[in-house]
């Protein structure tokens, strides 16, 4: 069983269980998924490339839409399978949380690609407006993880 253990100003432990990384994931999927669909650095990509280059791009974004969306599905179907063949409710919640964590993103990643937008860039402006939604995507990425254990802290101070 994981139990993470976390000091609070107030000077009292809490036990925490599986909570974090459950809190984690979903702020995780959340923001992976604002991600495809507002980002200004996209729509400044977009500005930059011709209409050719325009429908590639949306051909690409819709097959990345549509491997995590099968990421998310498969794996937390696979977490709905493990949660109910588990009698240990702490436990059963974790490892469908951690299931659902951890296949969505892999899930994702092993899914063929059928072309990157690299390859359809032309010009410097081009390829460091790309760069710029890449390096955007990370900075995400990683403030979802921040958000997460923030909204996990004050939960935790709210209501235990």
């Amino acid at each position: 069983m994981l139990d993470i253990y976390i000091m609070i100003p107030l000077s009292k432990d809490i036990l925490c269980s599986c909570n974090l990384l459950l809190i984690l994931a979903l702020s995780y999927m959340v923001m992976l998924g604002s991600i495809m669909v507002n980002n200004s650095h996209n729509k400044y990509l977009l500005k930059q490339l011709d209409f050719r280059q325009n429908q590639k791009y949306k051909k690409i974004k819709k097959e990345r839409l549509y491997h995590y969306n099968i990421g998310l599905i498969s794996s937390s179907l696979l977490g709905l399978l493990i949660y109910s063949m588990l009698s240990n409710k702490k436990n059963k919640l974790c490892l469908a949380g951690l299931v659902v964590f951890l296949f969505t993103p892999i899930i994702y990643y092993c899914l063929p690609k059928s072309d990157y937008m690299i390859k359809h860039l032309n010009t410097e402006q081009q390829k460091m407006a790309w760069l710029n939604v890449s390096r955007s995507y990370n900075k995400k990425k990683m403030l979802s993880y921040v958000g997460g254990i923030i909204i996990y802290y004050f939960l935790v101070i709210k209501f235990f």
